[in-house]
C-alpha cells in the first residue's frame, strides 16, 4: 500500500471540519481567493489562509490514520509554488524577493509536515499488516 492521489470532486468522504474533503476544499477555495494580481500577494491574509488550510489538513492526518491526498489540492499547491518561484526569479526588489523566498520556505515547511504525518500513517498501516 502506498500514497494514493484521488480527485476530491469524486470522493464521497465526510465534508465536516473533521474530514479530509473539508480541508482539501478549503485549500482550493483559499487559493482561489489569493489576489495574484496584487504586488506582495504572498504577504496577505489570503495566502495565510491557504497555509492555514494546509495546517488543518496536517491536523487531520495526525488524528485520522489516512494516507490519501486529493489531486486538486496538490494541483493548486504546485501552481502556487510555481508562482512563488516566479516571484523570486523575476523580482528586482531584493526586499520583496526575500519576502517571497520566506513565503516559499514557510509553505514548503508546512507541506513537509503534512507529508510527514501521512507517511507516518502509511508506516503504521504497513506495520499493522506485517
Amino acid at each position: 500500500m502506498g500514497w494514493r492521489l484521488i480527485c476530491t470532486a469524486h470522493h464521497n468522504g465526510r465534508g465536516d471540519k473533521q474530514g479530509r474533503p473539508y480541508w482539501e476544499n478549503k485549500i482550493v477555495a483559499s487559493s482561489d481567493a489569493i489576489p495574484f494580481d496584487k504586488p506582495g500577494w504572498f504577504n496577505g491574509k489570503e495566502f495565510d489562509d491557504f497555509v492555514d488550510a494546509w495546517n488543518g489538513l496536517k491536523r487531520y492526518y495526525t488524528r485520522s490514520g489516512d494516507v490519501v491526498i486529493g489531486l486538486e489540492a496538490t494541483g493548486v499547491l504546485n501552481s502556487l509554488i510555481k508562482l512563488l518561484s516566479q516571484e523570486i526569479y523575476y523580482q528586482v526588489d531584493k526586499r520583496i524577493r526575500g519576502e517571497a523566498m520566506d513565503a516559499l520556505a514557510g509553505l514548503q515547511a508546512t507541506i513537509g509536515a503534512v507529508v510527514t504525518e501521512a507517511v507516518m500513517n502509511l508506516n503504521d498501516q504497513n506495520d499493522a499488516n506485517n
